[in-house]
């Protein structure tokens, strides 16, 4: 294992333009040689004319008048090449040393493992945050690494896997851990190697997984369910992360205004990217718009994407059980109306989003659904490239409409990877919840759910996430408003809107367990084998259960007031 602050000694231009130099000294000195001891009628051979011009490197020069133009030129080139390459490599060498230096003595700073487009903007992002951050990548070429430079983040070129490199930046005194490597393994690795040195701060630590189905996997394993003293772990999937963000921000109740009144919303979602599955499996976790819609997706996909967690599979498999819930999913050649046309009706259309990794692409997925004279909201997200998403944004400024979600700048920041005012909401759930049942008499015998939020399984810390996202649904059917005061909620929660709002709680949650695995069964829950006797349409649940629903939905007003008292706007 070899670690060094910087990648090389020299960007890939200065070696290029070194070994093109240094090439053309030599041969200028050969040449000069040669002509040198014609002139002078010298007995040498060419490897004398060789050997002379290696020493002009060495600023050992044989010739002394009468110098042939090449070699009065190489006498200068070759040294002053030389010299430029040790003066060069001295600098670094000690700009090297300062800098391990200052990265031993670092605290309660922020250790990121991989260098990408999204690790990058976390790092400033945490810079911004007054949080000193090293970024630590195998790689010894990025794009990235000068402007890592200009922002005063270290970088440390070395073996991420290796526990050696994680002392050597202090990850001990870290607040902050992030693997986000493109190798699942690698950021698992990372995680186990950090969690097993003997910690001398609290550190938060999220570890990126790109396979949804080694997510689940991985919340039954002890270092993601259980949590340890001064480690704190979580696990995140990018497009997870983002499709959450994204229906939040530009869900279908945030885009129809009446909503609550449709008996079906039908949404197209066009794209090339992963996301598209997220975001369907996003729409069917929480997005019940009403105690009586029907939820109908088309996915539209420009080419086949290998589905990593087969979450679209898991979703066909799961639709019978989620009777608000159509999909349908086709593969395009292109994304043309010729296309659209054939599978989409733009007058039956309520909202649709675009997800492509070029921009060119995204153009024409926007431009074929304009011309098809399609009135309904539009979402385009972010693509890869900036400054091209940019000037697609520009492209259709005027177009009313059309609404363009900066999906990568927003979800890869200090508050939606680390913050902790993004849960603040979930946790109150959960403090509600452990109260009620705290006072009916159960303890953690009964259900071990019923503990504090730092030592719940992530995996209930994301149902408590998923409700939580959903009281701005469920403000915007009674009120029309995502944040309205806790007094305005209150008043809507008529007795009909209360029952209406319970419909829709129960079949989320409905939506949300069948997804992560459980089943109906007609005995008792069984949270081991994921049996529950409560997954059942709402006429047949008990009336103990439904009073459940009811009382979550009565919740709402104190949990808004208990974030309005905290100045956290969601």
């Amino acid at each position: 294992m070899s670690e060094q602050v910087t990648p090389s000694f020299f960007s890939t231009h200065e070696r290029y333009s070194l070994i093109i130099v240094g090439v053309f000294a030599f041969m200028l000195g050969v040449h000069g040689y040669t002509q040198y001891f014609e002139t002078s009628k010298q007995s040498a051979t060419i490897l004398d004319s060789v050997y002379h011009a290696i020493n002009l490197f060495l600023m050992q020069f044989a010739a002394k008048e009468q110098l042939p133009w090449s070699l009065e030129l190489a006498r200068w080139l070759a040294p002053a090449t030389l010299s430029y390459t040790l003066i060069k490599t001295i600098l670094v060498l000690a700009k090297d040393s300062v800098h391990s230096i200052q990265i031993k003595k670092l605290k309660k700073h922020c250790v990121i493992v991989g260098l990408n487009k999204g690790s990058f903007e976390l790092a400033c992002s945490m810079v911004k945050h007054g949080i000193k951050t090293v970024v630590v990548d195998s790689s010894e070429d990025s794009e990235y690494l000068g402007l890592l430079n200009k922002q005063k983040i270290y970088f440390v070129a070395a073996n991420p896997s290796d526990p050696v490199v994680l002392e050597k930046i202090n990850t001990k005194q870290a607040s902050y851990l992030f693997a986000s490597t493109d190798s699942d393994t690698t950021n698992l690795e990372v995680l186990h190697n950090a969690a097993c040195q003997k910690r001398m701060s609290i550190i938060n630590t999220v570890c990126k997984i790109n396979n949804q189905s080694l997510v689940r996997a991985l919340y039954n394993r002890p270092l993601f369910s259980v949590n340890r003293p001064n480690f704190n772990t979580k696990i995140i999937n990018s497009y997870r992360v983002t499709a959450r963000w994204l229906l939040n921000e530009f869900g279908p109740d945030c885009l129809i205004s009446d909503i609550a009144t449709r008996s079906c919303v039908n949404i197209a979602i066009v794209g090339d990217t992963p996301l598209i599955d997220s975001l369907v499996q996003r729409l069917a976790e929480i997005g019940i718009y009403g105690a009586n819609t029907t939820l109908q997706i088309t996915v539209l996909a420009i080419k086949k994407i290998a589905d990593e967690g087969n979450e679209l599979n898991t979703l066909l498999l799961n639709e019978e059980k989620l009777e608000y819930l159509n999909i349908k999913k086709v593969y395009l050649k292109e994304p043309s109306i010729e296309e659209f046309n054939e599978h989409l009706c733009a007058s039956d259309l309520h909202c649709s989003y675009i997800s492509m990794q070029e921009s060119d692409d995204a153009l024409m997925a926007l431009q074929s659904f304009l011309d098809m004279s399609v009135s309904s909201p539009l979402v385009v997200t972010e693509t890869e490239n900036n400054e091209t998403f940019s000037w697609l944004a520009s492209e259709f400024a005027d177009e009313k409409g059309v609404y363009f979600a900066k999906t990568h700048t927003v979800t890869n920041s200090f508050r939606n990877i680390f913050g902790e005012e993004h849960d603040l909401l979930a946790q109150n759930i959960h403090q509600q919840y452990v109260a009620e049942q705290t006072a009916a008499g159960f303890t953690t015998k009964d259900n071990s759910s019923l503990v504090s939020w730092d030592d719940l399984p992530e995996a209930l810390k994301d149902a408590n996430r998923n409700q939580a996202d959903h009281i701005s649904t469920k403000c915007r059917l009674v009120t029309g408003k995502a944040n309205p005061e806790p007094g305005e909620m209150q008043s809507a929660l008529s007795k009909e809107n209360v029952e209406i709002l319970a419909q829709t709680e129960h079949l989320r949650w409905m939506a949300e367990k069948f997804l992560s695995g459980w089943r109906f069964t007609e005995g008792e829950k069984d949270a081991v084998k994921r049996l529950s006797p409560s997954l059942k349409p709402w006429h047949q649940l008990e009336e103990s259960e439904k009073q459940k629903d009811r009382d979550a939905i009565l919740h709402i007003p104190v949990m808004l007031k208990k974030m309005t008292s905290k100045k956290v706007v969601r």
